[in-house]
C-alpha cells in the first residue's frame, strides 16, 4: 500500500524530471526505520512500528525538504 507521502513524493520527482524515488528498510530494536533516497540525496524517517508507515515517514521527510 502506497502511503499520501509516497505518492507526493513521487509525483515530485516525476515534476523534477528525477527518477523514482528508492526505499532501503533497515529494522530497529522495536520497528522499522526507512531510508528514501531522492536525486541523491537521502532521508532517513524515525522509527514506526510497520513498514508500510515507516515509508511514509521517510517520504515525508524528504517531500518536506524538496518541496
Amino acid at each position: 500500500m502506497i502511503g499520501l507521502y509516497q505518492m507526493r513524493l513521487r509525483i515530485l520527482c516525476v515534476a523534477r524530471g528525477w527518477g523514482r524515488p528508492k526505499y532501503e528498510n533497515i529494522k530497529g530494536n522495536s520497528g522499522f526505520y526507512v531510508t528514501v533516497t531522492v536525486n541523491g540525496d537521502s532521508f532517513t524517517g524515525p522509527e514506526a512500528y510497520g513498514l508500510d508507515y515507516a515509508k511514509d515517514l521517510a517520504a515525508q521527510a524528504a517531500y518536506r525538504q524538496l518541496k
